[in-house]
């Protein structure tokens, strides 16, 4: 590290530091910093601010790691430009869940579906098909293996399960003690 004797860069701004320092400090100012540090002619050091009273007023905190807001001329305004006049929702019902099984091929049977959009501007789509049947019946885990036709595999507090599918609105056909709910297919509910 350079001394002060050496005039390097550094000890330079630590010499005007101090000097403006102390003379700040002190309510004081010299006309002579300039000569005596080798500080250019004509700089003097900023004159605290005196408020109302006269007296001087401390300056504001520095401000911990938060920009400061941009000028609003310099914000860039967002345009969204939203979504093509398009269909919010897709249905195709190529089956019915509670009509005749022979709609579908052998161990198939039909189901109801939901296919939620990827992204911002796709429809909804939903309906019924043809899908691989399986044995699980009302409350039966379906995370492995498919319902039985006339059930439909819902997410639920026990976990992804088989429940009874009933018609919305319609006639319940839900065994006693439960009732036919909604789900997120338009049309179809399931014994809860």
């Amino acid at each position: 590290m350079r001394r002060l004797e050496d005039g390097g860069p550094i000890a330079f701004g630590l010499a005007v530091s101090v000097l403006v320092g102390l003379v700040t400090s002190c309510g004081g100012e010299s006309e002579q910093i300039g000569r005596m540090s080798g500080v250019p002619d004509g700089f003097r050091p900023a004159e605290p601010d005196a408020g109302a009273s006269g007296m001087p007023q401390p300056s504001a905190p520095a401000p911990t790691g938060i920009p400061a807001p941009a000028p609003e001329e310099d914000l860039e305004v967002f345009d969204d430009p939203g979504c093509p006049d398009a269909v919010r929702s897709v249905e195709d019902r190529t089956c019915d869940p509670f009509g005749d099984s022979a709609e579908c091929e052998f161990g198939w049977a039909c189901f109801p579906y939901v296919t939620y959009p990827s992204g911002p501007c796709e429809p909804e789509r939903f309906g019924t098909r043809c899908e691989p049947a399986g044995d699980g019946r009302q409350g039966a885990s379906c995370e492995f293996s498919a319902c039985a036709p006339g059930y439909l595999c819902i997410a639920s507090g026990q976990g992804t399960v088989c429940a009874q599918l009933c018609e919305l609105p319609g006639n319940s056909v839900c065994e006693p003690g439960l009732i036919c709910g909604s789900v997120d297919i338009k049309g179809y509910g399931v014994c809860f």
